[in-house]
């Protein structure tokens, strides 16, 4: 590879994301918890509403996918301690843990991947003033597919 020049990795999803350096906590985060696209879903959720409480029926509606594939996700991340799963009037709610490293890593997460992801995944016509993507299952590479 010359000198200036940027790599760009082949992975369906990654296709659009140059990479210039490794950041090795990044990725360590990523290979820990944002091991599949829903858990990747709900990491960006919480990255961008810290301060959210929610249950799992809410988030799950909020990020656009089914309970029954969010519910296991959400307990996997409450067991690797990234949330926080508690009991508010009878309710189980999660919370982005409050460990301040596992926060910070949270929000880099974010602001790294997140908008270049989504627009990988989610390629949006220019002309529509929505930003919609017209056809969600042409968009979303097989492998990311739950």
């Amino acid at each position: 590879m010359s000198a200036g020049k940027e790599y760009v990795s082949r992975e369906p999803a990654l296709a659009q994301i140059p990479l210039k350096e490794v950041d090795v906590d990044l990725l360590a985060f990523v290979e820990r918890y944002a091991t599949g696209a829903v858990k990747w879903d709900i990491i960006a959720f919480f990255g961008e509403n810290p301060y959210t409480g929610d249950t799992a029926r809410s988030i799950a509606q909020r990020i656009g996918r089914s309970l029954d594939i969010v519910l296991p996700e959400l307990i996997d991340l409450a067991m690797v301690r990234l949330l926080e799963r508690i009991k508010i009037d009878g309710a189980v709610v999660f919370q982005l843990t409050r460990e301040q490293a596992l926060r910070q890593t949270t929000f880099n997460f974010v602001r790294h991947f997140r908008g270049r992801v989504r627009q990988a995944l989610y390629p949006l016509d220019p002309s529509d003033p929505s930003g919609i993507p017209k056809d969600l299952s042409k968009a979303v590479p097989t492998a990311w597919q739950d």
